[in-house]
């Protein structure tokens, strides 16, 4: 029906597409990669419960021919923001990303806006993938969702093996009721690298990618629950083995851009404008 309606309407693919080469060091590269091992991943983010969305159907099923082993991520603010989520809770949103085989979702501060139990009840709906936000605690065992929220997922594509970290936005409390957040608290990014980097990285992954529902103009606590911020960009750079950022939340469209030395960061148009390749 998505499908049907986005040729009806004669709406064009949109795609972003910026260039982002992980290349091993000579010196960490075992003997099989020889040369550059292109992988692609495409990702949406903010599309708000915009119908524009099915446009996206296609172009990904023409992607996945072409590139089987692709990676598809979306990094929140999926299913609130039109008549229709408030109707159906964003489930329709969801299925969207079944439809599309969507490898990681990482929740937005929009799929909390209509409480705690309908957050739940949307995580439960995807099951293409795996959720992933790494500083997302449920600490009311009775309003866990009852699927896992992992921190991060080792995905092994065309011989590599990529770690992605799933990253929420944090102190959602200054911008909704605490009652939509009963059970559930949000960590500082900068504990949350902290504390989640080693295990990461002891998995020796080839390349890290971090999925946030953030940007790096966004601010972030030095720890959790204080008022000093600081902007993001200054916690990524301290990691530089966090080879490229999937951006969202600010609705500021970003081609492929290299922030720092071997570091990269790409962010696609909100409501459905574009997706990122």
């Amino acid at each position: 029906i998505c499908i049907a309606a986005a040729f009806a309407a004669g709406w064009l693919i949109a795609a972003q597409e910026g260039e982002f080469h992980a290349r091993l060091s000579e010196s960490s590269a075992p003997d099989c990669f020889s040369e550059t091992v292109d992988l692609t991943i495409l990702q949406s983010t903010d599309i708000h419960g915009s119908p524009a969305v099915a446009k996206f159907l296609p172009w990904i099923a023409a992607e996945r021919q072409k590139e089987p082993e692709l990676l598809l991520v979306d990094c929140g603010d999926l299913c609130n923001g039109t008549f229709e989520t408030y109707c159906d809770g964003g489930a329709s949103m969801v299925s969207c990303l079944n439809a599309a085989k969507y490898d990681v979702w990482v929740p937005g501060n929009h799929e909390f806006r209509i409480g705690n139990a309908n957050f739940r009840k949307d995580l439960s709906l995807f099951t293409s993938g795996s959720v992933l936000a790494a500083n997302l605690v449920f600490d009311d065992p009775v309003r866990r969702p009852s699927v896992p929220v992992l921190p991060w997922k080792m995905f092994e594509r065309k011989g590599l093996k990529v770690a992605v970290i799933g990253m929420a936005s944090h102190r959602y409390d200054d911008w909704f009721d605490a009652a939509l957040y009963k059970g559930l608290r949000l960590l500082s990014p900068v504990d949350t690298f902290r504390e989640l980097l080693p295990q990461v990285r002891a998995a020796k992954p080839d390349v890290i990618v971090v999925a946030a529902h953030s940007d790096l103009e966004a601010v972030a606590e030095t720890k959790t629950g204080n008022d000093e911020w600081i902007p993001s960009k200054d916690v990524y750079v301290k990691y530089p083995d966090l080879a490229l950022l999937l951006a969202g939340h600010s609705h500021r469209k970003v081609p492929a851009t290299e922030y720092a030395p071997g570091q990269w960061i790409v962010q696609p148009a909100e409501n459905g404008g574009s997706m990122a390749k």
